[in-house]
């Protein structure tokens, strides 16, 4: 008989979900495409420093163009700013597990591609709220195998 089973080995420190400090909210962000890049879903999660959740949403969009998934994580980063900016929150660390979107937000210059009007909507917003951070983080995924 086979069964599936979960590697057992703990992920490495930088990859694994860490509580923010104190007064700190963690917002993690990811997307999905689907439809040949017509609909797109983005995630927003924010937890405090007990790990508890403090809100979650789920939001899709119809789009008439065809997405990359690097637009659609930036979208999702954008509007999870937006929101923390209008509910009053001052300490917030966001997560994307996109390195092309995190390395555009965090470049001095807005580079001239397809992502550049959002970025640099993103970066306008986190330069007036200096509570606010970006960073890459590898998602952790469960891996199987069969015995």
């Amino acid at each position: 008989m086979q069964r599936a089973k979960r590697l057992s080995q703990p992920p490495h420190p930088m990859e694994s979900w860490g509580k923010p400090l104190s007064a700190t909210l963690k917002c993690n962000v990811d997307c999905a495409l689907f439809n040949n890049s017509s609909i797109t879903s983005y995630n927003i999660c924010f937890q405090n420093s007990a790990g508890q959740l403090v809100f979650g949403s789920l939001n899709f969009e119809l789009s008439s163009s065809s997405l990359v998934e690097a637009q659609a994580e930036v979208t999702g980063l954008l509007e999870a700013i937006k929101f923390a900016i209008d509910r009053g929150m001052h300490l917030v660390i966001s997560e994307s597990d996109s390195k092309i979107v995190i390395d555009n937000i965090s470049l001095d210059s807005t580079l001239q591609n397809e992502l550049s009007d959002i970025t640099h909507r993103c970066k306008d917003l986190l330069a007036t709220h200096n509570g606010y951070v970006v960073r890459h983080v590898k998602r952790q995924a469960y891996l199987l195998f069969i015995l």
